[in-house]
């Protein structure tokens, strides 16, 4: 795949790639932040958060209780429930709070949603009725983190199978209020929000850079990633 990402970066079955400190991606100005993969998952929106610079990164500044978010300009290509997915984001979260939606695809609406969030200040999933899994501890607020998830099919996110990863290392999780799966719904990807009527699903803090891809990740390739932006960020 002829991808705008560096040469360390995975792209085998990588669906899009945003990251707010390459001019590639976004250049500083309008109203679109560009997919680096050429898959034409633009993302754009009428509430975009402030673009900015902290510690000399470039990122997205989100502020809870704005509805600022992003959608990707066409639909994901996933619905159902058995599909694989792993998400990766580089974020720092200032305040934390309930379901503080990075990586959304359809609002909030019985079980057919999906969300990759922070819940209560731990990187979690997120099908909505609520039912998912989370780090067991509190990744910490005010700090870069590269988070990622690794599920090898959507239907077993509340489960032990479903992976997270801070800074390319897996962690412990739990799962909470573990229920039916149901179908997702296809949509857009939204970046930042999970419901734009919903303040408790802004998140609240900076954003990076947000990718993902149509299969499970390996650890060596989480790892390889993050080898890949660990210096960029200052991780």
């Amino acid at each position: 795949m002829a991808t705008k990402l560096g040469p360390n970066y995975v792209t085998d079955g990588l669906v899009f790639a945003v990251d707010m400190s390459s001019t590639r991606s976004y250049p500083g100005s309008g109203n679109i932040v560009y997919d680096l993969t050429g898959n034409g998952y633009d993302f754009t929106s009428s509430t975009r958060p402030d673009f900015t610079s902290v510690n000399g990164i470039n990122c997205m500044d989100f502020t809870s209780g704005n509805g600022e978010h992003m959608n990707s300009a066409i639909n994901s290509p996933f619905s159902g429930d058995n599909f694989a997915i792993s998400v990766s984001a580089v974020v720092n979260e200032n305040s934390t709070g309930s379901y503080k939606g990075i990586l959304t695809q359809h609002e909030q609406d019985s079980t057919d949603s999906m969300a990759f969030i922070s819940y209560g200040g731990k990187f979690a999933t997120d099908h909505w009725s609520p039912g998912g899994n989370h780090l067991s501890s509190a990744h910490g607020s005010n700090q870069i983190h590269m988070v990622t998830w690794t599920i090898s099919s959507w239907d077993e996110h509340q489960t032990a199978s479903h992976k997270i990863y801070l800074n390319g290392v897996a962690q412990a999780t739990t799962a909470y209020s573990v229920d039916t799966v149901g179908a997702l719904v296809a949509d857009v990807f939204r970046i930042g929000n999970w419901q734009t009527s919903r303040s408790d699903m802004d998140f609240d803090g900076q954003i990076y850079a947000v990718s993902c891809y149509n299969k499970e990740l390996s650890a060596a390739e989480v790892l390889q990633n993050y080898n890949a932006y660990k210096n960029r960020f200052n991780i």
